[in-house]
């Protein structure tokens, strides 16, 4: 077996270099690890304001369907409504059209419904 002679001298240089290397190496990671956290805030906070665009989205949209469904309820009663004016006064009409004495308007009425004579539509 041989035995090397060690060059101290060298041997603290080259393990100085390896220091300095991996040393430096570190330093360059910590560096790159602190523009990859600043990026992944930053599409973080893109990410969270386009989370926050699609809930408002969908906010209109339920607002927008249920004024629609506002509108259409409210079409519907005035139409409603209008068919029903519509039937009343036709039957009306039909039943004074055929006998014009009986459901005529005579103001003689008027008096004998104050007297109770002829009693009164709705009680």
């Amino acid at each position: 077996m041989m035995l090397r002679k060690i060059d101290l001298r060298r041997s603290g240089q080259v393990a100085r270099e390896q220091f300095t290397s991996v040393v430096a190496e570190r330093d360059a990671l910590q560096a790159e690890l602190g523009e990859v956290r600043a990026e992944r805030d930053e599409l973080l906070a893109r990410l969270t304001d386009l989370t926050n665009a699609v809930r408002k989205t969908w906010e209109a949209e339920r607002e927008v369907q249920r004024l629609h469904r506002l509108r259409e309820i409210e079409r519907a009663a005035r139409e409603d409504a209008l068919h029903g004016r519509f039937w009343a006064a036709l039957l009306i009409l039909s039943l004074t059209a055929f006998e014009p004495k009986r459901f005529a308007y005579r103001p003689s009425q008027t008096a004998r419904w104050k007297r109770g004579i002829i009693p009164p539509l709705h009680e």
